[in-house]
């Protein structure tokens, strides 16, 4: 979503953090007995058979490495957690052991407060997440059935040739919402509509009636009238939510760099393909 942030900074961080949690070696190259994560083929069978009870199927190769990798990373932080005393070895424990860890990395990153001048540059970066949403006019004729709505297409084509821009009358089924909805984005429309509308409508032609475009309701013909284009919100209306997104993108890079930092410590021995 956002674009790289300056490593530097977030190194510091790093360091600061192996400190904290009493890390040793990470950058030393000699890999210790206890930095050694063997996965067995009980490993994956039990990864499998747990996959198999919650999606009732069998995880493709590319899931299964998926859940592999998160296994491998849970183990990491199991052991980091370890060597801090903070539980045991219980699957519950294991799990709180490693929102702890994340918990104090977090925290590690969140004493630093974003100066303006690195907000402003994050903000004309990423300048298209604070877009205002498109707004569409348009005209929806309701149907209950396809069928019907088919022969009103048909009907409404004939009637615009012969009437040149005269006012169509669509004979449509009774609906609550309005025929004429005016200045709508695109959430609003998939709320009222469904989602499948809402996408189908926002890749419509202007100016032309089109359809059957099948809703959650049923299935209506389509007239767009007016597209108003988003436009960019200025930074001091949304300053806060740079704040936010500058945070967020600044703890997933230095989590990143964290968990690089972890792996590299760790030898993995796959004995499950021998």
């Amino acid at each position: 979503m956002f674009s790289k942030f300056t490593s530097e900074p977030l190194s510091y961080f790093l360091i600061i953090g192996i400190l904290i949690f009493g890390i040793n070696g990470i950058f030393n190259s000699d890999i210790s007995n206890e930095n050694v994560i063997v996965i067995t083929k009980d490993d994956i069978a039990r990864i499998t058979s747990s996959y198999k009870q919650i999606w009732k199927s069998q995880p493709t190769p590319e899931v299964l490495d998926n859940l592999l990798d998160d296994y491998i990373l849970s183990e990491i932080y199991y052991q980091e957690a370890l060597k801090l005393n903070l539980g045991h070895n219980d699957e519950i424990i294991k799990r709180r052991l490693r929102q702890k860890y994340e918990f104090l990395s977090a925290d590690l990153v969140n004493i630093e407060e974003p100066g303006e001048s690195e907000l402003t540059s994050f903000y004309n970066e990423n300048m298209d997440e604070y877009r205002n949403d498109d707004l569409l006019t348009f005209m929806q004729c309701y149907y209950k059935r396809e069928e019907e709505a088919i022969i009103q297409m048909s009907r409404i084509k004939n009637q615009m040739n012969k009437l040149k821009g005269e006012p169509i009358n669509c004979n449509s089924d009774p609906l609550h919402l309005q025929t004429l909805q005016e200045n709508k984005s695109k959430h609003v429309v998939s709320n009222d509509f469904g989602m499948q509308f809402a996408d189908s409508i926002f890749l419509a032609t202007s100016g032309l009636w089109q359809g059957p475009i099948a809703s959650g309701l049923g299935y209506h013909l389509v007239h767009i009238l007016e597209v108003s284009p988003g436009s960019v919100q200025p930074f001091d209306a949304v300053k806060n939510d740079v704040i936010q997104d500058w945070k967020l993108a600044n703890q997933k890079s230095f989590n990143d760099q964290m968990v690089n930092a972890l792996r590299n410590n760790y030898r993995i021995i796959r004995r499950d393909e021998e």
